[in-house]
């Protein structure tokens, strides 16, 4: 009985595991942006109370967590079911009423947003740019970790020493 068990959790884990991870490898792989770093992220947002702020492949949910001392309505979108599990346990964990989204972020309605942020690879950034453009409202900030957005000029950036660039857009 338990060597069956046994090896259906042994048969089950990987594909699990390939499931929940790979569909995140089409617009970045999950790599956890350092606490100070995403800090640093929320504080050059400038989120204001009553604002609509959404992390585009939320991950572990840190960003999720860090932007929502700012009574803001924030809302999470990840596409690995695993990824997106683990976020909604830590969320109840926390006792934060954050939103969450299981879906790709190009199917997702940016229209209530005020801020957006995201850490994807830059060949994922010209297509959601053009989203950005089509859906979101003047005046949204965007808020990109590590890779700046080609043909936008920053409205400002963070770059300390030994640190990667958080860049800030501001919807036109």
């Amino acid at each position: 009985m338990y060597s069956t068990i046994f090896t259906i959790i042994i048969f089950l884990t990987p594909l699990v595991l390939l499931a929940s991870f790979i569909p995140g490898l089409s617009v970045a792989p999950f790599v956890p942006t350092m606490k100070k770093d995403v800090k640093r992220m929320v504080e050059l947002a400038e989120i204001l109370e009553g604002e609509v702020a959404y992390d585009l492949g939320c991950g572990d949910g840190r960003l999720l967590l860090e932007a929502s001392k700012y009574k803001a309505q924030i809302v999470g979108v990840e596409v690995a079911p695993l990824m997106y599990a683990w976020t909604k346990l830590s969320l109840v964990f926390h006792r934060k009423k954050i939103r969450m989204i299981l879906n790709d972020l190009f199917r997702v309605d940016l229209r209530e947003a005020d801020v957006i942020f995201f850490f994807l690879m830059p060949n994922v950034l010209p297509k959601l740019q053009e989203k950005i453009l089509r859906e979101c409202k003047k005046g949204c900030r965007v808020v990109s970790y590590s890779f700046p957005l080609e043909g936008w000029d920053a409205d400002k950036v963070d770059q300390l020493l030994n640190r990667m660039p958080v860049y800030r857009y501001i919807v036109q």
